[in-house]
């Protein structure tokens, strides 16, 4: 069955107020939050970042810290490593200078007693040799003799030999002696190196092992 409602607006409002006596439509109220409240939270959570980054700044900067502790022991570590290895080489140079010293000494040693004995070889008869006198790097060698060709010779020889190099005469003249006439020579000659025997050689070598 439909109705039609007649009334006015205003009696349709009455009406229907009247028609559920004591109900009443309940109001909404949304309450409002201070505006304080809301900057105590903003600043709050600023709070809690700037706290955040602050301990995450803090932890960083001790382990940085801890990492150059380390380094820094490390490196006296090497320091001290390399103060020991700086020492021994220091004692290798100066034991390697000793060596040396005592192998020239050997190796005069034994130049000297073969340039005596390859001297003596090639001396001619006639010859006699008054001094044999080592100037720096030179060798001066004095004698007396009768006759020119004497003392050529012996410069011949001395010219093929392995001992000396470049004899050159540098004194002849004639000199009394005993009422004999003799004729008195200088002679300057070069020094070369010469190894010592195999038999030193090896011996030496298993001193250095």
């Amino acid at each position: 069955m439909i109705r039609i409602n007649l009334l006015p607006e205003e009696e349709r409002g009455k009406r229907a107020g009247r028609g559920f006596p004591g109900l009443r439509m309940p109001s909404l109220k949304i309450p409002m939050v201070p505006q304080t409240i809301w900057i105590v939270s903003v600043i709050g959570v600023l709070l809690v970042i700037f706290l955040g980054a602050y301990l995450s700044r803090r932890i960083a900067i001790g382990r940085l810290d801890r990492d150059i502790a380390r380094m820094e022991t490390r490196l006296a570590k090497l320091k001290r490593e390399a103060d020991l290895v700086q020492s021994l080489e220091t004692k290798t140079r100066e034991l390697q200078n000793r060596l040396g010293i005592i192998n020239k000494l050997n190796r005069d040693r034994f130049l000297r007693v073969k340039m005596l004995d390859d001297l003596c070889s090639r001396v001619p008869d006639y010859i006699w040799l008054t001094s044999f006198e080592e100037v720096s790097s030179q060798i001066k060698i004095t004698g007396l003799t009768f006759s020119n060709l004497t003392v050529a010779k012996l410069i011949e020889e001395l010219s093929e030999s392995d001992c000396f190099s470049g004899p050159d005469l540098v004194v002849l003249r004639k000199k009394a002696i005993a009422g004999q006439d003799v004729m008195e020579f200088t002679v300057t000659v070069g020094m070369k190196e010469a190894s010592p025997p195999a038999t030193e050689r090896q011996r030496l070598r298993r001193g250095r092992g």
